[in-house]
């Protein structure tokens, strides 16, 4: 049917009426299929109503592309040639803004949003800056009784740093993580966990200023190891775990294998003999309190020994032997003020050459 002839057969189906601006309004409209209106250069433009099952039922098409389709089973597409998309899908090909003039991306929003689960009646909130002072900008989360547990702040003009918290079903903030000091007294970042609102883990990463990192909390509880330990350097070769070092007074802060028996320079044990690892490991870098080797210094440590003192039983104090590096039992107490490494907590057995010792220096 030729556009001249469809529009004199609407003409006639419409109960209309003509504004004086040109436009047209009509009471009732029947299609029996089709109504396909067109212009340009082999259809470019066309404006499509179908009513027959088996077609989709409304096109927009501008200059040879799509901008509007709606499909038979409720999908739509806008700005693309897809097809088949699921029931109730809408897809854009394009950049789309929502309260945007010129959207910079997929999908731009401005004035903020929220996203609501149906099934676990959570919400996403999206907020362009209702934070205050402090949050500014702002992602938050909250779960099925209303109380928020995440918020994720991009900071203001007065806190112009991150933030992200963590809180509990309550909404009582129970982590924090801040880009830097919240009084703005240092920038470093800052880890908080908290209990009843009072922090009790604390990690600051250039504490009061000083670039040096700090952790503060009540109690420390290390799980993966049993002594106290220092970084030292020494100058023998085939140094091994278990083995006692002595202070070297012929290189400062370094430490060598104890060579005799009763030996005042005693300092450690080299820690982690038997698979004991050290629990706590100190030092500093680039300063003489560095070193290769951890020194365990005090706690429980598994300790190369023989019988030069004779046997060797629980609670016998230990001190260096002729063997370098070997511990044996203190015969003489006299001889050996200044140079227990500690007492045996084992026996020591013929076929093992170790044995445990809580190390105390005396």
């Amino acid at each position: 049917m030729k556009y001249l002839d469809l529009t004199i057969c609407l003409f006639l189906l419409f109960h209309h009426s003509i504004a004086q601006n040109g436009t047209m309004s009509a009471e009732s409209l029947e299609l029996s299929e089709k109504i396909q209106l067109g212009s340009g250069f082999l259809n470019q433009d066309i404006f499509e109503i179908n009513t027959k099952p088996g077609l989709n039922p409304f096109r927009v098409r501008t200059n040879g592309t799509t901008r509007l389709r709606i499909f038979e089973n409720g999908g739509m597409t806008l700005l693309g040639n897809w097809s088949n998309p699921q029931p109730g899908e809408l897809r854009i090909n394009g950049y789309t803004g929502i309260r945007v003039n010129d959207p910079l991306s997929p999908l731009h929003v401005s004035g903020g949003g929220r996203f609501s689960d149906e099934i676990n009646n959570g919400e996403i909130i999206l907020s362009p800056n209702t934070g205050g002072l402090i949050f500014g900008p702002s992602i938050s989360m909250d779960n099925l009784n209303g109380n928020r547990t995440l918020l994720v702040g991009a900071g203001t003009a007065f806190v112009d740093f991150g933030i992200l918290q963590l809180s509990n079903s309550d909404g009582q903030v129970t982590a924090q993580i801040t880009g830097e000091d919240i009084t703005g007294s240092h920038e470093a970042g800052i880890l908080e966990l908290k209990s009843g609102g009072t922090t009790k883990i604390r990690l600051d990463a250039n504490y009061n200023n000083s670039g040096i990192a700090r952790t503060t909390t009540d109690e420390l509880e290390i799980r993966g190891g049993s002594d106290l330990s220092e970084y030292f350097d020494l100058d023998e070769k085939g140094v091994k775990p278990g083995m006692l070092v002595s202070i070297d007074p012929t290189y400062e802060g370094r430490l060598r294998l104890s060579t005799k028996s009763y030996d005042r320079q005693v300092a450690g044990v080299v820690s982690g003999a038997n698979d004991i690892h050290t629990g706590i490991l100190m030092g500093q870098e680039g300063t003489i309190a560095d070193g290769s080797y951890p020194v365990a210094l005090a706690g429980r440590v598994y300790l190369l020994a023989n019988s030069e003192g004779g046997s060797i039983s629980p609670g016998d104090l230990l001190t260096t032997s002729s063997t370098p590096g070997y511990a044996m039992k203190a015969k003489s107490l006299r001889k050996a003020q200044g140079a227990i490494v500690g007492k045996s907590m084992t026996t020591l057995n013929e076929d093992s050459e170790l044995v445990l010792v809580l190390v105390n220096l005396q």
